[in-house]
């Protein structure tokens, strides 16, 4: 995930899907180191 440039307001959604919960996990906190903010909702089968 990349960061937004200031000059692009708004929100990007991304639907992912994932083996299992720990590659989520991963994917949260790579998006958090680069600055970005991770708000989400997941649903898990």
């Amino acid at each position: 995930m990349s960061k937004r440039d200031k000059d692009m307001p708004g929100l990007t959604y991304y639907v992912i899907e994932v083996a299992n919960k720990d590659d989520l996990v991963g994917i949260v906190e790579c998006a958090n180191n680069r600055g970005g903010k991770v708000n989400g909702h997941f649903l898990m089968s």
